[in-house]
């Protein structure tokens, strides 16, 4: 597995579905509750946003714990996601200040089957988040709508997300709630997406009263007794994503009474009690033993799980031709070919609530400069030098023509209007407070 590097390095590129998408009217989603087939795109509601600082809304793809996600496009025409904060986490100045820090170091992450992060706003009225748009469904829909997953294809997702997570430790970053839900599975593999926002929502206090928000049944022994969490807590999550994703069977037994908290309660004692393995396929149990070992130490990294993951499948883990079932691969096909036709927005009514800023927060920069919290855990070093970044690339393209063309027609406009003999009058600077020209509105984040 090669290409999982920081930033200024260089990067692997975005696999074709941005390409096909590019130029036409889509964390990543988690959790989706659009009402309609699971993570399918559904219409903008009336109580929805249109447009979020400069990004035009075009449909809704889901909704998750942090908050709605909607489909729109980045200034070079690539279809983005843009996840919008909600206002219950926007009015806590703990929960802003770990939210720019996390996306900040996000931001640094590129490489294979990682969804990048392309923009973000931690200091407006709504707190957004912007990434790349995978068309497709994630990994949770897809169990639930298909079922369990053949065993070479487990080992094929298993290896492609742990070389997601080699560039996401590699930028001393860990996940924290990697589960069926914050994995996407599109035409070109699948993809991790999410990393690293969940010490967000951890610090607000609409969450300090439990102490939960990832998924307790996908947290690692360490996770769910409080202790300290380093890159193989990870790797545990990984162990149970595939082995439900192998079997719909979690490893620690059915939830109960106490539901996903009583599993996460089973996990804390994985020690004393290991889980039961038996029933899942031969071809997968060693990668499972090694992965939910209870020890941190015991476990591979992510690079190690990658590569094991390939020798087991007896296939490279990023060949995808005939990889999943034909109806899921089907579906995946047809979401793609949607994405490309947004439903139209439902019609708003004069009872919506409207989008009014959050009271006692304005504008502009609140925090000043964040330094990212996480411990620096090494940087990953790639295998064979990867190929540029066409995603962005084409962005800088599309907004260096831009510039070009406007300032070719503000020196077409100066000269017509000189030859008739009307010079334009320089027009003031707008007052201000502080007697200084107000500086314009900047264009909305795209790629880093």
């Amino acid at each position: 597995m090669a290409g999982f590097l920081c930033q200024g390095q260089e990067f692997a590129p975005i696999a074709s579905s941005f390409d096909r998408l590019s130029g036409v009217p889509d964390i990543a989603s988690n959790d989706s509750v659009n009402g309609d087939a699971p993570g399918a795109l559904g219409a903008l509601r009336p109580e929805d946003p249109r447009e979020i600082a400069g990004y035009r809304l075009l449909a809704r793809i889901g909704e998750g714990g942090l908050g709605a996600v909607y489909l729109s496009h980045a200034p070079g025409g690539q279809p983005v996601a843009l996840k919008v904060v909600r206002r219950e986490y926007a009015r806590d100045e703990g929960f802003r200040r770990r939210f720019q820090s996390d996306v900040r170091a996000a931001l640094d992450v590129r490489g294979y089957h990682v969804v990048p992060v392309v923009g973000h706003d931690s200091t407006g009225d709504r707190p957004w988040l912007a990434t790349a748009y995978i068309p497709g469904l994630s990994l949770d829909d897809a169990l639930a709508v298909f079922g369990p997953l053949p065993p070479t294809a487990v080992l094929q997702l298993t290896g492609c997300v742990a070389g997601g997570l080699r560039a996401v430790h590699g930028c001393g970053i860990v996940h924290r709630d990697l589960q069926p839900g914050n994995v996407l599975l599109g035409d070109d593999g699948p993809w991790l997406a999410d990393y690293g926002l969940a010490g967000a929502a951890q610090s607000t206090r609409l969450t300090r009263g439990t102490g939960l928000v990832a998924a307790p049944q996908y947290m690692s022994p360490e996770h769910a007794g409080g202790d300290a969490l380093t890159p193989a807590t990870d790797v545990f999550s990984l162990g149970l994503v595939a082995a439900v994703a192998a079997s719909g069977r979690h490893p620690y037994g059915e939830g109960g009474p106490g539901g996903p908290v009583s599993i996460a309660t089973r996990i804390a004692n994985t020690a004393r009690r290991p889980p039961d393995l038996s029933g899942y396929p031969d071809v997968l149990r060693p990668v499972l033993e090694r992965c939910l070992a209870a020890d941190p130490a015991d476990r591979p990294t992510a690079a190690e799980l990658a590569e094991l993951c390939e020798r087991a499948a007896g296939r490279p883990v990023r060949d995808f031709t005939d990889w999943l079932p034909e109806r899921l691969t089907a579906e995946i096909a047809r979401r793609t070919a949607a994405a490309r036709r947004p439903p139209a927005p439902e019609p708003l009514t004069s009872d919506a609530p409207p989008d009014d800023p959050v009271p006692g927060v304005s504008p502009g920069n609140l925090f000043g400069p964040v330094v990212a919290t996480w411990s620096n855990w090494g940087t990953a070093t790639p295998d064979v030098a990867p190929v540029g970044g066409t995603y962005r690339q084409q962005t800088l393209l599309a907004i260096a023509g831009s510039i070009v063309a406007l300032l070719l027609a503000v020196t077409l406009t100066f000269a017509f209007l000189r030859n008739s003999g009307h010079d334009p009058a320089p027009s003031p600077p707008a007052p201000t407070t502080s007697g200084q020209p107000s500086p314009g509105p900047s264009p909305p984040a795209t790629t880093r």
